[in-house]
């Protein structure tokens, strides 16, 4: 569904950016891939912290889940920017 949906938004040119835009955060939104546009990355917490384990555990799920999504957003809106730009 993703590929067919990626397929109907055309490049960005340069002078298409508004609806581009538009179209790239909608197919993000309902793909559940906007993840890392939406939150900020996860930070480490500090050494010494309470329950430091339990944060660092939480921490790793969420990095994995935050690149995770970083990385198919990039690869999707560097696939749909035009050559020429």
């Amino acid at each position: 569904m993703l590929l067919t949906q990626t397929g109907k938004i055309d490049p960005l040119k340069g002078n298409n950016c508004p609806s581009w835009r538009k179209n790239i955060d909608m197919m993000l939104t309902l793909s559940d891939l906007d993840y890392a546009l939406q939150t900020d990355r996860p930070t480490e917490p500090p050494v010494g912290v309470a329950h430091y384990e339990q944060k660092m555990m939480q921490y790793s799920m969420e990095k994995r889940k935050w690149k995770i999504s970083n990385n198919k957003c990039l690869k999707i809106i560097r696939h749909l920017i035009d050559d020429s730009i």
